[in-house]
């Protein structure tokens, strides 16, 4: 088609558009009209490579780039882990150092910490003559945790670890982390409060509950404080 071909029809629709029988335009149809003829005209001059584009109304809202891109999943804990005492799953605690010194995590003055031994078994009992215990669930049995709490100095130290805020976990070698029961125990190192006497210890234990077939004989103990944390192979 002819550019002067193209000129006269719209010279003719835009008499068409403003004669007579036809409802009168206002300002803004008035503009999209000529908006409309003046593409026409374009598009079919050979100079002219780019053609316009017309905005189309639409319902759907405007989405930001930032709105359209998925969100991270949220990771949560899988089977046998367990949030630290403070039930905060991300605790920052696992950012300390290494220590191969309990008494450095744990900081009872006077008195010298030392882990022991470790054994399962499906009950447990601070005396045998103890009429409460802790005992295992079918299918389940109990890692005890033995320690030794020596009082080396010349007078009496009160003990109260709950105010240490340190928390007890199972590493065991499949990766799983178990966290540390809390029990009615007196002898429980997370709520343990005693005095020992002058040259006296006291034990401590801490226990674990995990499944019957599961292998500990790899397994570490990692006691957590409030800057540091030891861990130690059962």
């Amino acid at each position: 088609m002819k550019k002067q071909a193209v000129i006269g029809i719209a010279l003719v629709a835009a008499f068409g558009i403003s004669g007579c029988g036809v409802t009168e335009l206002n300002e803004e149809q008035n503009a999209q009209a000529a908006e409309y003829l003046a593409g026409v005209m374009l598009k079919h001059t050979k100079d002219y490579e780019k053609s316009l584009i017309y905005s189309v109304a639409t319902t759907e809202p405007a989405v930001s780039p930032e709105a359209t891109q998925t969100s991270s999943p949220t990771n949560k804990p899988g089977d046998g882990t367990m949030p630290d005492k403070s039930s905060n799953p991300t605790s920052k605690k696992d950012d300390k150092t290494v220590l191969s010194d309990l008494n450095d995590v744990l900081e009872i003055a006077n008195c010298k910490v030392e882990y022991k031994s470790m054994k399962e078994c499906s009950s447990y009992k601070e005396t045998e003559n103890a009429s409460y215990g802790v005992f295992a669930e079918t299918g389940k049995k109990l890692i005890v945790a033995s320690f030794q709490i020596k009082n080396s100095s010349s007078k009496d130290v009160k003990l109260n670890l709950h105010e240490k805020d340190v928390t007890y976990q199972l590493l065991l070698s499949d990766g799983k982390t178990v966290a540390s029961q809390l029990t009615l125990l007196n002898n429980d190192m997370n709520y343990l409060s005693a005095n020992v006497k002058k040259n006296k210890k006291i034990e401590g234990i801490v226990v674990f509950v995990v499944n019957k077939k599961e292998n500990v004989t790899d397994a570490k103990l990692k006691i957590i404080g409030k800057s540091t944390y030891a861990e130690i192979a059962l």
